[in-house]
């Protein structure tokens, strides 16, 4: 039985944009994502078999969720997650992402200075130079990944020297607008074929069907709630 999240957590160790990542309260080894909003039942299903196929593609740069929920395991959209040991720098970059949520969220003002907060960005700015986090984003955007190359906050350093991007990938999204696919489609499947193991490879293709079938139902549900809008709006 999936476990039960505790709906009142501490402060985060991490946030972003779309999401804040909190330690888990029962396991020091996992931590817990929380949505800021709400995610479908595909969004959020879509999320669990996605980071499946990417841990495959990339087993020592990235690591997926091992559980996601939207009914009744917390009162937020969630997953959880193995906890990544942050090097110094990523650690830095997180623990002011905390300390200035409300800022870069843009919100309040910064809670640093104005010279504090420029010393921050020139720091975030150089650490994106980091060559293994240039190679590790120019091979995930080669395999069509949704990724954020631009943030810092979103790569580290593990403890074999390797680039770990951090990041939970969400494959596509739902909004007033319609459901957008955030992969490459075609360069993904292409990826895939280069996977010489094949248990590894048919493994990594289910993950991707599954996650293009939640994409369809996606579409089906939402154009379906479209239709009855508009209908509502014709009485």
């Amino acid at each position: 039985m999936p476990e039960k999240i505790p709906s009142l957590l501490n402060k985060p160790i991490g946030t972003g944009n779309e999401k804040r990542v909190f330690q888990h309260p029962n396991n020091s080894e996992k931590v817990i994502g929380q949505y800021r909003d709400e995610l479908t039942n595909e969004e959020i299903k879509s999320v669990y078999y996605f980071g499946k196929l990417v841990q495959l593609l990339f087993p020592e740069s990235y690591t997926a969720p091992t559980q996601v929920g939207n009914d009744g395991l917390s009162d937020k959209s969630m997953f959880i997650a193995p906890r990544v040991s942050l090097d110094p720098t990523a650690e830095k970059l997180a623990n002011y992402s905390v300390e200035d949520e409300e800022y870069l969220m843009g919100e309040e003002s910064s809670v640093f200075s104005s010279s504090e907060r420029n010393a921050i960005d020139s720091f975030a700015d150089k650490a994106i130079l980091n060559p293994q986090f240039r190679e590790l984003s120019t091979a995930m955007r080669y395999a069509g990944l949704p990724i954020d190359s631009e943030n810092p906050g979103n790569f580290t350093i593990n403890k074999n020297g390797t680039a770990v991007y951090l990041d939970v990938m969400q494959p596509f999204v739902v909004n007033d607008g319609g459901v957008i696919l955030r992969f490459n489609k075609n360069n993904l499947i292409q990826a895939l074929t280069e996977i010489e193991d094949e248990a590894t490879r048919n493994q990594a293709n289910f993950y991707l069907s599954r996650t293009l079938e939640l994409y369809e139902e996606a579409k089906s549900n939402w154009q379906e709630r479209s239709n009855e809008t508009t209908s509502k709006s014709q009485r």
